[in-house]
């Protein structure tokens, strides 16, 4: 517990950092265009990204937690949309794996790194069980999950980036809070 809620403050450091450099760039009167070309049209369109972090469900202890991601921003014209469409596949280590996949609808507001997430996806549970007399067998159940959540893209050059998030998933009952980093390279 102790890991999580230093990673926690640690992400909220980061965060809010970064927020604060991005407003006294802003405020000591920086241009968002250079040569003729606005900030927005040298964003990359796609992104993935490698997260790592945990996951935290009432009652239980926090898991490890590995995801690829890929979104997918849409121009028109000069414009880049703030609404963008991407795919979680997402694995949480426990002693019940549990497989994601997410389809998930992204919104950034205009010259901000801030976004918020939501979408519908499917979660898959193997459990192993070990019944007398008969062995191993491995067990596996399907549910709908609903993802909710938010973060901060901070650009370190290159095309490559490091978002702090925090999610909540819904599958029946059950709330999951899911946090971590997302190293990610657009193109």
């Amino acid at each position: 517990m102790r890991r999580i809620t230093l990673l926690c403050a640690a992400s909220v450091a980061l965060t809010w950092s970064s927020a604060a450099q991005a407003q006294k760039h802003d405020a000591s009167g920086a241009s968002h265009e250079t040569a003729g070309i606005h900030e927005e049209e040298t964003e990359h369109l796609n992104t993935v990204g490698l997260f790592g972090g945990g996951t935290v469900k009432r009652g239980e202890p926090g898991e490890a937690t590995l995801a690829l991601e890929y979104t997918r921003r849409f121009r028109h014209g000069e414009k880049i949309w703030p609404v963008w469409l991407g795919a979680v596949g997402e694995v949480v280590l426990a002693d019940e794996k549990e497989y994601l996949l997410i389809l998930v609808a992204y919104w950034r507001p205009p010259h901000s790194q801030a976004w918020l997430r939501t979408g519908p996806g499917v979660e898959w549970t193997t459990e192993e069980s070990h019944e007398a007399g008969h062995g191993e067998s491995t067990e596996t159940t399907t549910e709908f999950v609903y993802r909710l959540g938010g973060g901060y893209t901070m650009e370190l050059g290159g095309g490559i980036g490091l978002a702090p998030s925090l999610d909540l998933d819904f599958v029946r009952s059950t709330v999951a809070v899911v946090f971590g980093f997302t190293l990610e390279y657009g193109f």
